[in-house]
């Protein structure tokens, strides 16, 4: 891409190889990262609090009554990681177990309802689960309505990003709604600021998040 002579980049990852890095440098054009307002940036971000987001979607399932809550996560790249240890952190501060359930595949219905079984046959006390993605939480929704468990009742589901079926199943999923179209208008307006030559502040934009307890924790 970057051979194409480009004016400049978006980015939806924090973490770059070497070789990127250093593709970049030379390039030495501006560059916008999406997803997160925390982790250092290579010149301009914008985003949300991943780590803040996952502590206080766990937090409020706990809030509700479950003990014995599992992180399910795919793909592990970052911010898979980052949202695993802000599970953990209001586990802790609970006093409660941590116990996550992940594979290194993409997020797809399929692998919810593989994690929710795995999560399930491991930890048979469970009762509760915080999903990366409302894709795995959907899938371990219908791999809980296959088994006959009530949610929440037997079963507290929460996901991330507010993606469309969760919103309209029933229950409705509880999700941490992510700004992702603003975001990405603001990344690009900035991202154009910078090649206009436009000095841009604050170099980390955080565009919040909003809990969505929905009806199934």
């Amino acid at each position: 891409m970057l051979s194409w002579n480009i004016d400049g980049l978006i980015l939806t990852e924090r973490t770059h190889t070497a070789r990127t890095l250093k593709m970049i440098e030379v390039a030495g054009i501006p560059v916008v990262e999406l997803m997160d307002s925390q982790s250092p940036c290579l010149d301009i971000a914008v985003g949300f609090d991943n780590f803040e987001a996952a502590r206080q979607m766990t937090a409020a399932i706990i809030a509700r009554g479950h003990r014995h809550i599992a992180y399910l996560g795919a793909r592990l790249d970052e911010r898979t990681i980052i949202k695993q240890k802000g599970y953990e952190q209001a586990m802790l501060d609970a006093n409660l177990t941590p116990y996550s359930v992940m594979v290194e595949q993409s997020s797809s219905y399929t692998s919810g309802i593989e994690l929710m079984r795995q999560a399930r046959r491991e930890y048979p006390q469970l009762d509760g689960i915080f999903c990366t993605n409302d894709d795995l939480a959907v899938g371990a929704a219908f791999e809980c309505q296959r088994l006959g468990l009530a949610i929440p009742g037997d079963m507290a589901i929460a996901g991330f990003h507010g993606h469309d079926i969760g919103q309209v199943m029933e229950p409705r999923l509880a999700s941490v709604l992510t700004p992702r179209e603003r975001m990405g208008r603001i990344g690009a307006e900035r991202l154009l600021a910078r090649i206009r030559g436009e000095t841009v502040t604050p170099k980390m934009l955080d565009l919040g998040f909003t809990l969505s307890p929905g009806g199934s924790i």
